[in-house]
């Protein structure tokens, strides 16, 4: 994608991750008229979504969540954590998908990644892991979140992509008006998915096991993910979605699960956990 044809959204987000501070989020004042010129004619529910609609509607959820939330402006910090991200990534199914991490400046344990490669974990989050094992586990969860679509396709089962589509399809890239009354809804859809975590059983299950697999895969104690879900789980998860699902039918803990896959695929022998890298790079915004 040329940066002539970047939204002000993905500016905005970019200006996040550029650790630039971001004022209270006004869809109104978002450009849904350079939205709408890369993607007005193609968006309709008969078909997925490309990677750069994809990344297109990420990136407007991306800077609304930042703006919400707040991003903490360490750049070492967030340099770690996205180069995490990135070696983690490179293990799974979706070539050339680059993830971009922010930290929010939030307490309560959570992690959630936007459509087209935005992941966001929480101060609380890092507070919460203890190594970079268990972050390299969230980070390769998150990744595969938007590896698998989850949300977008969700949202295509409930059928809230084609609100708007319609008015897309025949609004001009002039008719900025029309393209904002048809991306708004989707947006705000969008956004209620991936900050909740309402992915559904299947994809979370999904995102436990690849995300392990590939954490493994990538040099890290695949089992760090496993030993951060159960904390999360007995209840440092707060209010997120990582409680949710915590006990699968046969009684097994989500942590179990991801343990029993990791020997199955003989990717239990251990791995580098990173323990004192990660209280060295992370210590700015964890004490």
């Amino acid at each position: 994608m040329s940066a002539r044809r970047l939204p002000r959204a993905l500016a905005l987000a970019a200006a996040a991750l550029g650790l630039a501070p971001l004022a209270g989020c006004d869809l109104a004042r978002l450009d849904y008229g350079q939205i709408a010129q890369g993607t007005y004619k193609t968006i309709a529910a008969a078909r997925p979504l490309n990677n750069e609609e994809e990344a297109e509607i990420g990136g407007s959820v991306a800077a609304c969540v930042a703006s919400a939330h707040g991003v903490i402006a360490d750049g070492r910090a967030t340099s770690y954590v996205n180069l995490v991200a990135q070696a983690v990534s490179s293990y799974n199914s979706r070539p050339g998908l680059l993830p971009r991490v922010l930290i929010l400046n939030a307490d309560e344990p959570n992690a959630f990644a936007c459509p087209g490669g935005y992941i966001f974990v929480t101060r609380g989050l890092l507070k919460l892991c203890r190594d970079e094992s268990e972050l390299a586990g969230v980070l390769s969860h998150e990744v595969t979140h938007v590896a698998r679509k989850h949300s977008i396709n969700r949202l295509r089962w409930k059928g809230t992509i084609s609100c708007g589509a319609a008015t897309l399809a025949s609004a001009g890239p002039d008719q900025v008006q029309q393209a904002y009354q048809a991306m708004a809804p989707l947006v705000n859809a969008v956004k209620d998915e991936v900050v909740n975590n309402h992915h559904g059983k299947a994809a979370e299950e999904e995102s436990d096991l690849t995300g392990a697999e590939c954490a493994a895969k990538a040099g890290y104690d695949g089992a760090g993910l496993a030993r951060l879900v159960e904390r999360m789980t007995e209840g440092a998860g707060g209010r997120t979605g990582w409680k949710e699902f915590s006990v699968y039918p046969d009684g097994s803990t989500r942590g179990q699960k991801i343990t029993r896959q990791l020997a199955k695929l003989k990717l239990d022998g251990g791995g580098a956990t990173n323990a004192e890298r990660y209280g060295r790079e992370l210590a700015a915004v964890t004490r």
